[in-house]
């Protein structure tokens, strides 16, 4: 009888918990949180507009900006209010903002913007959102 040899390989399993991937949106989430954070900060490095606001984008997507704006109150000129606004860069004009309160308004603010942006970019909803706003501008 001829000999023969086998080879046998072994592999090592490795038992230690794997860290999950979180999901797309969560990371998202989590982006968007983290920039209006710096965002919020970089507003105070920010020069004043003719009318005491100021304002830094958070995101840009497609045509839209995704921007933190600090307003003078109409009450008291000295108090600011944090706002979070949807810009179309192309249309020139605010096409939906959210006041806050405070910074987590603001984060939940930017998220719903920023997915709305995302939305209005792709497909029939930007084009027929720039036909409407660009009619209502014209008339």
């Amino acid at each position: 009888m001829a000999s023969y040899s086998k080879t046998v390989r072994a592999f090592v399993i490795n038992n230690r918990p794997v860290a999950e991937l979180l999901p797309v949106q969560e990371r998202l989430d989590k982006m968007i949180a983290a920039r209006v954070m710096e965002t919020y900060t970089s507003l105070f490095l920010t020069p004043k507009q003719d009318d005491d606001s100021r304002f830094s984008v958070i995101a840009s997507i497609g045509d839209f900006e995704v921007r933190l704006l600090e307003l003078p109150s109409v009450n008291s000129p000295e108090e600011l209010i944090l706002w979070v606004e949807l810009y179309d860069r192309d249309l020139r004009v605010g096409v939906d903002s959210c006041k806050c309160s405070d910074l987590d308004e603001a984060i939940d603010a930017a998220q719903f913007l920023t997915a709305q942006a995302r939305q209005q970019s792709r497909g029939i909803s930007g084009i027929l959102l720039r036909a409407i706003t660009g009619e209502s501008i014209a008339a």
